[in-house]
């Protein structure tokens, strides 16, 4: 049946935090109810253990340093997953 993905996993690959989820979340969600174990792989993320300044982006969201904003934004993919399924 074309709709069981029991037993089935499925990758999405993430060029960065958030894009995977929010390119394909509504499919992500979809095939998690259907049974499949969905993972989602980050491609390109920063070091949590850098103490270099956050840049403009990461400074504008209130990130001190590149490590406060990997950690933050980790964490951010990390709820949107468990709300996905």
């Amino acid at each position: 049946m074309l709709n069981d993905f029991s037993g089935k996993r499925i990758v999405v690959v993430s060029p960065h935090s958030d894009d995977g989820v929010l390119s394909l979340g509504a499919a992500m969600a979809s095939w998690a109810r259907r049974g499949a174990q969905v993972e989602l792989l980050t491609v390109f993320a920063l070091d949590p253990s850098s103490d270099a300044p956050a840049g403009g982006w990461d400074g504008r969201a209130g990130f001190s340093t590149e490590g406060e904003a990997a950690v933050g934004r980790r964490a951010e993919d990390t709820a949107a997953c468990a709300i996905l399924g």
